[in-house]
């Protein structure tokens, strides 16, 4: 079911792109989980938008949780920013792969839709993940 999240800070991440869309996303993940181990307050982040040729681009993140991390070779800054998201739970993600394109193409369609942000999938366990797509600041 679709509701409206609030993101009230931002939230500072460490991200690095997947060069094989969507072939490399496990492998991607699976290097960013060594180099960012899961503690308890750790989340991992897929984040997404269109280029000007209209080709995905996707990137694996992880927020930051030591200063030391910015260190890391091999990763970039990214900042999900504040504010309203449209957002959507999906259990169970791993076995409901297509449902994750279809909920964003949903949100995409949305009147309200920041065409100019990207979409969020927040990995919050292995079993539930949070798609996301932010709203136009007039929506808010």
């Amino acid at each position: 079911m679709m509701e409206t999240t609030s993101i009230t800070q931002s939230i500072q991440l460490r991200c690095a792109q997947v060069t094989t869309f969507p072939q490399g996303i496990k492998e991607a993940f699976d290097k960013l989980m060594e180099d960012f181990p899961l503690v308890d307050s750790r989340n991992y982040y897929g984040i997404s938008w269109m280029d000007e040729h209209s080709d995905i681009v996707y990137k694996v993140a992880s927020n930051i949780i030591d200063p030391s991390e910015m260190n890391i070779p091999g990763y970039e800054e990214y900042i999900i920013p504040s504010g309203k998201y449209l957002s959507e739970t999906i259990d169970e993600w791993m076995q409901q792969l297509p449902k994750i394109s279809e909920t964003f193409g949903k949100m995409m369609s949305m009147p309200g839709f920041d065409n100019t942000a990207a979409c969020v999938e927040w990995y919050v366990d292995d079993d539930k993940m949070i798609c996301m797509a932010r709203l136009k600041e007039e929506e808010m």
